[in-house]
């Protein structure tokens, strides 16, 4: 069997029966990375990092990624192709460690294919840099760090790109710029009660594509099912040759794992939604934002950052370049500026508001990771 994989442990019955445990801290450390990636909120590298500074040991760049991508952790077991026998991933006997539904939502983060837009957080402890790792260099368009520079009495904080670029500006000038800006995103409690109904209207009509999404994919698997049960009758029947029969075989495979993942991704999805107690909790939240990150500690500041930004910063001069903000969250401003022009005499219509929020940019509302704070 081998050396187990991180979490897990060797063990051996009295019989001589070899098999893996579940290994304590490790395992629960390894859970918190699982649902720390589901989110999207942080790098991969820097979740690792945050674990290898918990009880327990230690995992290096190299063995986290490959672990991340075992199914080990959802009790199962990949087995390679040997001789004419096919890779294949079995049931296997030992206790899993999280649920498969997290396992492929883990697994669509590494590949890219979420709906998650934001820049991606840097764990921090500095107080004094609660925008680090969401800021970009206005001159260059590189990376901005920030460092404490000693003064002759005090300790004085920039944010600033590197020493090439020459761009610099004081930690609090730019904070205190920030929370201004976040202000403006602050709306009437009142505007809720239209926001609810015109997103549970937009969800459903979301849930009804993944409906027909589902349909499409299991068409999909029948069809490349039957061209490899008709490839295989023409290579037992001497009709098709071996290599002729291998190239569809291979093709057809491959595909049909891609669309099986793909399926249970759509299930996932239509499954594992409270969209209404989720959406009461995120339209509580939302109309004080400010507030909230003005009060929060760093990882409650990271939480909002992640959640409402599609790229990163730009600060310029004295103020921000408008940032451009999570697509749900940008429909949410534009229906309160509507409805604030309506008091002023215009006429826009309910309905012609609600048609403004589409499935693509509901899909994506990343809002609903503020739940965490």
């Amino acid at each position: 069997m081998g050396t187990a994989s991180y979490g897990y442990i060797n063990k051996c019955t009295e019989d001589g029966r070899k098999y893996v445990a579940l290994k304590e801290p490790e395992a629960s450390n390894m859970r918190w990375a699982f649902n720390e990636i589901a989110k999207g909120k942080y790098a991969t590298n820097q979740i690792r990092l945050k674990m290898n500074k918990m009880e327990g040991a230690k995992i290096s760049s190299t063995s986290f990624y490959r672990a991340i991508k075992n199914p080990v952790y959802i009790g199962k077991i990949y087995i390679k192709a040997y001789k004419d026998e096919e890779a294949c991933i079995v049931e296997a006997n030992h206790e899993s460690l999280i649920s498969e539904s997290l396992f492929y939502k883990v697994q669509n983060v590494l590949s890219g294919k979420t709906w998650a837009e934001r820049p991606k957080g840097k764990i921090t402890t500095a107080n004094e840099f609660p925008l680090r790792g969401f800021l970009k260099c206005p001159r260059c368009g590189g990376h901005i760090s920030g460092s404490g520079s000693r003064g002759k009495k005090n300790v004085y904080y920039y944010y600033h790109c590197n020493a090439k670029c020459g761009y610099r500006h004081s930690s609090d000038k730019v904070n205190s710029a920030f929370e201004k800006e976040l202000v403006k995103y602050d709306y009437h409690e009142s505007v809720n009660t239209l926001l609810k109904e015109i997103i549970l209207s937009n969800f459903k009509y979301i849930q009804e594509n993944i409906d027909g999404k589902k349909r499409e994919l299991s068409e999909q698997i029948v069809n490349l099912t039957n061209r490899l049960s008709s490839a295989r009758e023409k290579y037992l029947e001497d009709r098709l040759d071996f290599e002729d029969y291998q190239i569809i075989k291979n093709e057809s495979k491959k595909k049909i794992d891609e669309l099986e993942m793909e399926l249970q991704n759509q299930r996932l999805s239509r499954k594992n939604i409270d969209i209404r107690a989720k959406l009461d909790q995120v339209l509580n939240i939302l109309p004080n934002l400010s507030q909230l990150y003005i009060k929060g500690d760093n990882e409650t500041k990271n939480s909002i950052l992640c959640s409402i930004l599609a790229e990163k910063l730009e600060f310029q001069e004295n103020a921000f370049r408008t940032p451009k903000l999570n697509s749900a969250l940008t429909q949410i401003l534009l229906i309160n500026n509507q409805l604030k022009s309506k008091k002023k005499g215009n006429s826009t219509s309910k309905s012609a508001v609600s048609r403004r929020v589409t499935a693509e940019e509901l899909h994506s509302i990343n809002l609903l990771q503020l739940l965490k704070t």
